[in-house]
């Protein structure tokens, strides 16, 4: 069964959240009133936490900037981007108050503003913080761009994986021997069914049980009129009724000698 989180915000082409974001700004600080040190120029991943069967996952993220002679008032604005899982390049996302100017009050020497990003669908994500520096009469002053390093989300479903097809002697006479493990990070919650063919004839089919993370289970399969040469096909899940990561590695093949 497919997995189609839904869209959030108008990007073209992008599928970016579980749930509707929730993205909280935190109060701005600065140097004129946090007896902190003068933050420098950064922008800082400060939190990464990965999905659960029952919520998506959340980031966070942080910008600071010191005054500049001539600024009058410092500017920050973060911007949210996703690279989907096996995609090389990024995209933009919308969140709330993302792609918004944060401003500081004047005449402070520095500025520090985070942001919180939640119901992240699987993917990484990462935030694009512009910098400006603004005299009192609005003119910008100076620019800069920092990009955080990427928060990581995991897909949090189940994945069989056939891991394992092999003839062997059973009590009773030949046999194949199936191994399917679940490789992903939750309970599959449903017995799957796991198939074989021998010599293009579908034999009938057997069961695994739930199976939670990293476990394995191992069906065994009556073999008979498989010559050298002939194939033996296993497969679990064959109708798709386990929602899971992939699709692509329900099948194992191998020659019946």
């Amino acid at each position: 069964m497919p997995f189609r989180p839904p869209v959030l915000g108008a990007v073209a082409g992008a599928v970016a959240l579980l749930a509707p974001a929730v993205a909280s700004a935190a109060t701005p600080t600065s140097a004129a009133t946090d007896p902190g040190p003068r933050p420098t120029l950064a922008a800082k991943l400060t939190a990464c936490e990965p999905a659960t069967d029952v919520a998506g996952g959340s980031a966070a993220f942080t910008a600071s900037m010191p005054a500049r002679r001539g600024a009058s008032r410092l500017w920050i604005r973060f911007a949210l981007e996703r690279q989907a899982p096996g995609r090389r390049g990024w995209e933009r996302v919308a969140a709330p108050t993302f792609g918004e100017w944060e401003k500081s009050r004047p005449g402070v020497s520095g500025f520090v503003y985070a942001k919180r990003v939640e119901g992240l669908a699987p993917g990484a994500y990462r935030a694009v913080v512009r910098f400006r520096w603004v005299d009192a009469e609005g003119r910008t002053v100076r620019r800069a761009q920092r990009t955080t390093p990427a928060c990581r989300q995991p897909d949090p479903r189940p994945n069989l994986e056939l891991v394992r097809l092999r003839p062997a002697m059973g009590d009773g006479g030949p046999v194949a021997e199936v191994t399917v493990r679940n490789g992903g990070r939750t309970d599959t919650l449903a017995p799957a069914v796991v198939t074989l063919r021998v010599a293009g004839v579908e034999q009938p089919s057997q069961t695994v049980p739930p199976l939670g993370p990293g476990v394995t289970a191992i069906v065994t399969f009556p073999l008979a009129g498989c010559a050298p040469g002939q194939e033996l096909r296993a497969e679990v899940d064959p109708a798709d009724g386990i929602d899971e990561v992939s699709e692509t590695d329900n099948v194992a093949v191998r020659p019946c000698g």
